[in-house]
């Protein structure tokens, strides 16, 4: 008995841990834009901000007060704090804009993104 209630517990534990590998649960399901993606980051959970951006909103905030401190403000196409939300996410995850971002918010920035960039090399 004490054989079936070891091999029990071993087998339940695994099949909890192996849950998520299998059952995988889609992490960026947002339909919003780039534009408005920032909105909602900065207004919902704490943590969501921190997971994307690589800082808390607080520092968020204080990076956009600075910025504006320093001189710097929305362009033509692109709000600041879409701006920084762009350059902390790449700073965050490592990826190189120039590369191809699939299943991220990114994505949905590569028009404007790309539209901005060539707008800056031409000034």
């Amino acid at each position: 008995m004490a054989a079936f209630t070891t091999a029990n517990t071993v087998t339940t534990a695994a099949l909890i841990y192996a849950d998520p590998l299998y059952n995988k649960l889609p992490y960026h399901t947002s339909a919003l834009s780039g534009a408005d993606w920032v909105p909602e980051l900065l207004t919902g959970h704490p943590e969501q901000i921190r997971n994307e951006l690589g800082v808390h909103k607080h520092v968020f905030r204080g990076l956009i007060d600075e910025l504006k401190l320093a001189g710097y403000g929305p362009s033509k196409y692109v709000y600041l704090e879409e701006q920084l939300s762009i350059f902390l996410y790449t700073c965050t995850t490592g990826l190189i804009m120039s590369v191809n971002i699939s299943n991220t918010h990114v994505k949905l920035y590569q028009s404007t993104l790309s539209f901005y960039i060539n707008l800056k090399r031409m000034n």
